[in-house]
């Protein structure tokens, strides 16, 4: 019996998997960690029994088979406790005795059936079983009906009828589930179990009859993780998918093979055989395609609504004013994610999220400093379902508070909005007018498309105090005094080894150009400065979006290009397309005087030395953020070290490629000159002198935004 050992191996899986689904922690979830390590002993108590009877090495072989069969009978009784009160278990005193009792009766009931169990060659194993047959059955076999087979059936059926009468859908969901799961593997043991007793030829199979339990535990532990709702269509259409792969195409390649075996084509023309099979085989795939795009339709179940609601909210016109932005994208949200009503939360100057829109007339504010928001900010949660608050064991702490948030405002979903850990707003999402839940793909989608409603919700926040603002362009002179604000607010380099100073002016009042200093330490600082594409308000706030991801990143990872790196995907991901960014990274390391920088397309970093007495290009070669998926292999880590009097320039493209009345390029010699001619100044003299001589050049307005960033080292 070779095959005993899979049932040692199916023993231990079922004891590592109850530590790890204890280790996933939860009280729902402790009995189905009973079940998993009292099936794993009775899988393993059987394995040995068979073994021992086989080999005749023990004459224990009986004991060690009523302790499996008993294990056995004493998980599905586990089973049937998470089919009474799954989930909503709580124990009590009544559950406790019951539950000894249980125990005892299973006990008794093994020990006064079971006799012996032999072994006969050719034939399997056979038990012999105590006392007188009862309707044609011996006691042994009314155990295996009631205990084995009966139990798991009645744990199915329960589950299934309370899924009927709960309240919560996600728990619904979770019953059937768990009752299709316990159906299946029951179904399993008992089609081997029969197979192996039906002919002398299978009682090989004895061995794998309790592989249905592992399929029933995995399947329940899978079934109760669920937190969001699977597209019951979706689900439909990949089963059908699935058949159509598997069975089609494989009855197909099978008629195909049959038919050119007995007909002697594949002997008599080798060529054309394999010529006619591709074709066939193309043609099944072909015809496979074209049924599921019709299943698809005819379900709705392939509305892959993604790509359609990107390019919607893309297409929003933020310079219409902030109500048509309102109605814009509720009607996009209602239209794609289908929820009755929405609620748009915004922080104001009180610190208070009060409602700046809502579709049902709500007005009310409240104040999120509450544990359980600072709770899904710690956690950086985006995206959050009530159906996830309910059945997650990661916000029990906090349940009754975010419950109670979904509540105030009749809603089944929430997307966070926030800027480095500050919540700005939250936009509530209704229940769906289908009367369906959030799926998992309705996750995804939101998920990904986070940085478009991020810019929704950073528009509406900055034009929140529109009518105070009397001019035509009201929203766009507003938007650029906040643009302003979250250009100055920088961790501002303050260090008696240098002295550091920038000018950064948007050609037309809103731009992509910005700048950031972040303290890590009192000696080292991280700098960005950079040029993100694209001109006006969408660059702005493009620009805002990345600041606070450059920012959040830094609370994830404490590597420097691993920071780029996941920068680089952001925008490549989250961005719009076409979205890029060009600048530079910088780690300032004060206390060693190393600066490590990496060049992501800053077009000009000048480095002013006493020892060459000139002004040198560092930068080289740099990529831009935002085209490749993985920058990691394009870029590399650059170091230098700065000694006294050394000055750093840094300027943006918008500077260089400016050009004066007569067509002339400012271009980057002359910033070259420029550095040597006024090394001697401090920062602030350098960046102001390089933009009055820039306004002198060109003597008109600036036609594109420019940045300039100086840094004069002054001591050793």
């Amino acid at each position: 019996m070779a095959l005993l050992v899979i049932n040692y191996f199916l023993a231990a899986f079922l004891f590592a998997f109850s530590y790890y689904v204890d280790f996933k922690n939860g009280v729902r979830k402790r009995i189905l960690t009973s079940f998993c390590m009292s099936a794993s002993f009775g899988l393993f108590f059987i394995g040995l029994a068979y073994h021992t009877t086989y080999s005749a090495t023990s004459s224990l072989y009986v004991l060690f088979f009523m302790i499996g069969i008993y294990l056995w009978a004493f998980a599905n009784y586990l089973m049937l406790r998470i089919a009474l009160f799954y989930p909503y278990y709580k124990p009590s005193k009544i559950h406790n005795f019951v539950f000894v009792l249980v125990i005892f009766v299973l006990l008794f009931a093994v020990m006064t059936t079971v006799e012996s169990l032999t072994y006969v060659k050719d034939t399997g194993y056979i038990v012999v079983s105590k006392g007188n047959e009862f309707l044609s059955l011996s006691p042994y076999n009314w155990f295996i009906i009631i205990a084995i087979i009966g139990l798991p059936v009645l744990s199915a059926l329960i589950l299934f009828i309370r899924s009927l009468i709960l309240r919560s859908r996600i728990y619904r969901t979770q019953l059937r589930l768990i009752s299709g799961a316990v159906i299946v593997g029951t179904a399993i043991v008992v089609a081997l179990y029969f197979l192996s007793k039906s002919n002398p030829a299978f009682f090989w199979i004895t061995p794998l009859a309790m592989s249905g339990i592992l399929v029933e535990a995995l399947l329940t532990y899978k079934a109760a993780d669920i937190t969001t709702i699977v597209d019951k269509r979706i689900v439909f259409l990949r089963i059908v998918n699935g058949f159509l792969t598997v069975v089609l195409i494989g009855v197909a390649f099978g008629i195909l093979i049959r038919l050119f075996y007995s007909t002697g084509f594949r002997t008599s023309s080798p060529g054309w055989f394999y010529v006619v099979s591709v074709a066939i085989m193309a043609l099944v795939l072909w015809f496979k395609i074209w049924a599921e795009k019709r299943v698809g339709l005819l379900l709705h179940a392939d509305s892959n609504y993604g790509p359609e609601m990107e390019k919607a909210l893309k297409a929003i016109d933020y310079n219409a004013g902030g109500e048509s932005v309102i109605e814009s994208s509720s009607s996009i949200i209602k239209k794609y994610l289908e929820c009755d009503n929405i609620d748009f939360l915004i922080e104001g100057d009180d610190g208070m999220l009060s409602v700046r829109y809502s579709t049902t007339n709500r007005t009310d504010s409240f104040d999120p400093h509450t544990k359980g928001l600072e709770s899904l900010l710690n956690q950086n949660i985006m995206v959050l379902f009530k159906t996830q608050v309910v059945t997650q064991h990661t916000f029990a702490e906090h349940k009754a508070e975010l419950l109670g948030l979904f509540g105030r405002y009749d809603s089944d979903a929430m997307i966070i909005m926030q800027e480095a850990r500050h919540l700005i707003g939250i936009i509530m999402l209704g229940a769906k007018r289908t009367g369906s839940d959030y799926t998992v793909y309705d996750h995804d989608v939101i998920s990904t498309l986070y940085s478009n409603f991020f810019v929704i919700m950073y528009y509406l926040k900055n034009i929140a105090n529109e009518s105070v603002v009397m001019t035509v362009d009201r929203e766009l002179e507003y938007s650029g005094q906040i643009i302003q604000s979250i250009q100055e607010n920088v961790d501002r380099i303050n260090h008696e080894k240098i002295s550091v100073d920038y000018i950064s002016r948007s050609a037309r009042k809103l731009g992509g150009d910005f700048i950031d200093f972040i303290r890590l330490s009192a000696d080292r600082y991280i700098f960005v400065m950079g040029d993100v594409s694209g001109k006006g308000l969408n660059a702005s706030m493009s620009m805002v979006i990345l600041k606070s991801v450059i920012r959040t990143y830094l609370q994830e990872t404490g590597d420097f290009k691993e920071l780029v790196v996941k920068v680089n995907g952001f925008i490549k991901t989250n961005l719009p397309k076409g979205t890029f960014f060009g600048g530079v990274f910088g780690l300032l390391d004060l206390a060693s005087n190393n600066l490590f920088y990496l060049n992501c397309g800053i077009p000009t970093m000048l480095l002013y030395t006493s020892t060459y007495n000139n002004a040198v290009e560092i930068q080289g070669e740099g990529h831009v953020l935002g085209f490749v998926d993985n920058i990691g292999d394009y870029i590399r880590v650059k170091k230098i070290h700065l000694n006294a009097d050394d000055t750093l320039l840094l300027t943006t493209d918008g500077l260089i490629d400016s050009v004066s009345l007569r067509g002339e390029r400012y271009g980057k010699e002359r910033v070259q000159r420029f550095l040597v001619n006024n090394r001697h100044y401090p920062a602030a003299r350098i960046t102001q002198f390089l933009v009055e001589n820039l306004m002198d050049f060109t003597s008109t307005e600036l036609t594109d935004d420019i940045t300039v960033l100086a840094m004069k080292f002054m001591s050793k």
